[in-house]
């Protein structure tokens, strides 16, 4: 059995550290029923289609690859205390993420304060990078969340 990760709190977020996840294999029937489903584009479905689009095969759908990177957030070590999250700028799809790829999430914290009105929590922004297993980016996004602090009490969000 696992023994549970650590919960990591505001005080414990070093600007400008990285955490990595494991590994995640993209198969290609996931690939084609995920985009089936949400983005049926014939370059995401059929191997035709996707030789004479710029994808050149086929490719996760924008969707299916936000998706993967925000599963991915969850095998970060440990678990971060997020009380809410405060949204993002977006996102960059970077390059193609192709079928039977392998992917790992880079998470970095670029900044950390304070909360002027909350005093159990901060406000952490960070930036999530997805590699594939040729280094490539495929996908980058940023935003920012609400951390609670070690030993302060739940509030509710007022």
């Amino acid at each position: 059995m696992r023994s549970p990760e650590p919960t990591i709190f505001f005080e414990d977020i070093e600007v400008g550290s990285t955490v990595q996840s494991g590994w995640y294999e993209v198969p290609r029937d996931e690939v084609i029923e995920f985009a089936a489903r949400w983005d049926p584009y014939p370059h995401h479905l059929d191997d035709d289609a996707a030789a004479n689009s710029v994808f050149g095969r086929v490719a996760a759908c924008a969707s299916h690859t936000f998706s993967i990177s925000t599963r991915l957030t969850h095998d970060l070590p440990g678990t971060i205390a997020m009380a809410a999250g405060l949204g993002g700028d977006g996102f960059d799809l970077a390059a193609p993420l192709y079928a039977d790829s392998r992917v790992q999430l880079t998470r970095r914290y670029l900044a950390a304060r304070e909360s002027k009105s909350r005093p159990d929590i901060g406000i952490v922004t960070l930036e999530d990078t997805l590699r594939d297993q040729d280094d490539t980016v495929v996908f980058r996004t940023s935003g920012s969340m609400f951390v609670s602090k070690r030993g302060a009490e739940p509030r509710s969000p007022s």
